[in-house]
């Protein structure tokens, strides 16, 4: 696998200005790529608003420039027939600010989106909101595991990870603030934990700068096998990311892949045991809401939207497909915008991206979800709606009829889930 890690100079200006700068290097560099068969391009955290630190600057910044950007990123993926993964600044259908990696395919689509779970103070004073599952995602045979700067710092994230079997950590960053020893001793231990290659994209703060920067390819046994220290560039590098790092399971014995190893032997159950800590309250954590249909486009994307209007203070609302449709159904765009919903942002995901998450209540809905959408933890409350597929009428008089009979239907549901819920 050929990688292009790009490392761009940091825009210390932080104003809007120094940010197009930026992001003008970023393009330059992507079209010195054209040519150059590269399979996998990682750019860092923020990409698309670098340096911006008024939370009202960034905001517009991501409505005009920021998303110009993306657009540009979605036309490199595309021509150079290479997939893009990016840190970018959201607003989403709800108006919440996201700092995720957007994962834009060769066709040039944004297929996947993680959103950074770990936020540092400055983030939570612009009220970014944080993501709420691991970042593992299934590209080309390889899974993909999400690190966004703050989240390497956690341990228990990156076991999740490799819990995952990840092959590749894809990990955009800032950690402007951080020195740069740290930065390659967390990072090499991080692949070391995981016995898996970490790709490490970040920004130049300047040159022979002790912080910062640090953008890596760092094989599983935790050796940097390139590195851009503190200058700016991109770093092009081929590495085979099935080549996992094997040891013996004890002297004498025979070789074991790594993460294997530790994966056999680990002992969950004495780690981290629930206590009360003294003189503060314990917080209780959300109950948490799958709905399942089939295309994660119509029924599940209605039920998540409108139960989050009605709930969402009370729970934590998702939703998820047994085989997701690229886009959402238009009518159920249509029906949610009448009620007030707003749906841009809203993508279709697929129930795997949940498997390794404490669902508290999984909603099927339709046949074919109850049927596919798999085994839930034993402690799951499974319901099930037989609500058929609206999509089947799709091209018929019938169509949007059917869509806001669906809509009721879900709607006459709810006080029952709500008292399942609360229960």
């Amino acid at each position: 696998m050929k990688v292009a890690i790009f490392q761009p100079p940091y825009p210390h200006e932080g104003t809007a200005q120094a940010a197009l700068d930026c992001m003008n290097w970023m393009k330059s560099q992507l079209k010195t790529l054209i040519g150059k068969n590269i399979d996998l391009i990682i750019l860092p955290e923020y990409a698309n608003c670098p340096g911006i630190e008024k939370v009202d600057i960034l905001m517009q910044f991501i409505s005009r420039e920021g998303r110009k950007f993306s657009e540009v990123l979605q036309h490199y993926a595309l021509a150079l027939n290479c997939p893009i993964l990016s840190g970018i600044a959201e607003k989403t259908k709800i108006n919440e600010l996201k700092n995720r990696v957007v994962f834009f395919s060769p066709s040039g689509e944004a297929i996947y989106k993680y959103d950074k779970t770990h936020l540092t103070q400055a983030e939570l004073d612009w009220d970014v909101v944080p993501g709420s599952k691991i970042g593992v995602f299934e590209w080309n045979g390889l899974k993909l595991g999400f690190v966004v700067c703050f989240d390497i710092y956690f341990p228990e994230y990156i076991s999740a990870l490799t819990a995952a079997e990840v092959d590749i950590i894809i990990n955009p960053s800032y950690q402007r603030g951080e020195n740069t020893d740290t930065i390659e001793a967390m990072t090499s231990v991080r692949a070391l934990d995981s016995g898996t290659w970490i790709l490490r994209s970040s920004y130049s703060i300047a040159p022979d700068s002790p912080i910062g920067g640090y953008s890596m390819l760092v094989d599983s046994s935790g050796k940097i096998l390139a590195n851009a220290e503190s200058m700016p560039g991109v770093l092009i590098e081929d590495f085979d990311p099935n080549e996992k790092y094997s040891k013996p399971a004890s002297y004498g014995k025979s070789k074991i892949e790594s993460r294997v190893l530790l994966k056999n032997k680990r002992r969950p159950e004495i780690y981290r045991k629930a206590y009360k800590i003294k003189g503060k309250k314990q917080v209780m954590q959300k109950k948490k809401i799958l709905f399942i249909c089939t295309g994660n486009a119509g029924r599940s994307q209605m039920a998540e939207a409108m139960f989050h209007n009605q709930y969402g203070d009370k729970f934590e609302i998702v939703s998820a497909g047994v085989e997701p449709w690229d886009d959402l159904h238009p009518m159920a765009v249509k029906l949610m915008n009448e009620d007030g919903l707003d749906m841009t942002g809203h993508y279709p995901q697929h129930v795997k991206e949940y498997i390794n998450d404490k669902i508290d209540i999984a909603v099927t809905i339709g046949d074919r979800a109850e049927a596919e959408s798999g085994s839930c933890r034993k402690e799951t409350i499974r319901i099930h709606w037989p609500i058929n597929d609206p999509a089947d009428a799709d091209g018929t008089s019938d169509s949007e009829k059917l869509f806001r009979w669906t809509r009721q239907a879900i709607i006459d549901r709810f006080p029952k889930l709500l008292e399942i819920a609360e229960s």
